[in-house]
């Protein structure tokens, strides 16, 4: 292949882009880069172990024994009973 080949190629590939181009903004616009998930508020622990507290009482209101204990043995640190001595 000669210069004046390559230069011809070239420039109609150029116009073949050219043609398209609107085409290719529009897939390349289509394509959204993930947004990024903006900081929700930092929960604190107090809401934590309240929403704990919450979600075990729901359980224990509708019977739900395993998932007491699985709730318990997933929170060991949040679980005190009654009676139970607090190490504060």
């Amino acid at each position: 292949m000669n210069t004046f080949q390559i230069i011809m190629l070239s420039i109609s590939g150029l116009l073949v882009l050219s043609v398209f181009w609107e085409k290719i903004i529009l897939f390349f616009s289509a394509i959204k880069k993930p947004k990024e998930v903006a900081n929700q508020d930092a929960t604190t622990l107090v809401e934590v172990v309240s929403d704990w507290e919450k979600l075990k009482k729901s359980c224990k209101a509708n019977q739900l024994n395993q998932a007491v204990k699985a709730l318990k043995n997933i929170f060991p640190l949040l679980v005190i009973e009654e009676g139970d001595s607090q190490d504060v």
